[in-house]
C-alpha cells in the first residue's frame, strides 16, 4: 500500500497523547507508514487542551509534533456546511491533497463519516483503524 496523506483533527491529536490510549497506538503505527498532517489551528487547540486538562500529557505531543506536516488553513469545500473552524480544517485537508481526514468530532462531522468530500475521506479513528491499521 502506498503511503496515505492523512489530516488529523485536534481531538485526535489530543487522544493520541493520553497514555495507554488506543488512538496513541494507531498513531505510532501510522506514523511509520503514512504521512500525517494538521494545521496551526488544530495544533494550538491540542496544546491548549493538553495543558489545561493534564500538562503531564504534553511530552507525547512534543515527540509527535515534529513528525506532523503543518499545512495552511483553507476555506471549507463548497459542498459541506460546517461550523467555521471545522470547515477550515476540512478545507486544509482538501488543499493539502490529503486522502483521509480523521476526527472524533461526532457532533459536526458525524453525518460525513465514511463519505468522501472533495477527494478527502472522513473517518473516525476507529474507522481508520478497522480499514487501514494492520
Amino acid at each position: 500500500m502506498q503511503p496515505l496523506r492523512i489530516f488529523v483533527d485536534a481531538n485526535v491529536l489530543f487522544s493520541a497523547c493520553i497514555p495507554g490510549s488506543p488512538v496513541g497506538s494507531i498513531f505510532r503505527e501510522t506514523l511509520d507508514r503514512h504521512e500525517l498532517f494538521t494545521c496551526a489551528i488544530a495544533l494550538e487547540e491540542t496544546r491548549r487542551n493538553l495543558g489545561a486538562k493534564n500538562p503531564a500529557w504534553l511530552p507525547p505531543m512534543q515527540i509527535l509534533e515534529p513528525r506532523l506536516g503543518i499545512v495552511p488553513e483553507a476555506p471549507a469545500p463548497a459542498e459541506v456546511t460546517l461550523p467555521q473552524i471545522d470547515g477550515i480544517l476540512l478545507g486544509a485537508a482538501v488543499a493539502a491533497d490529503c486522502d483521509i481526514f480523521i476526527t472524533g468530532d461526532h457532533r459536526h462531522f458525524g453525518k460525513l463519516f465514511g463519505r468522501t468530500i472533495a477527494g478527502v475521506r472522513i473517518l473516525t479513528p476507529a474507522m481508520f483503524a478497522k480499514e487501514y491499521a494492520h
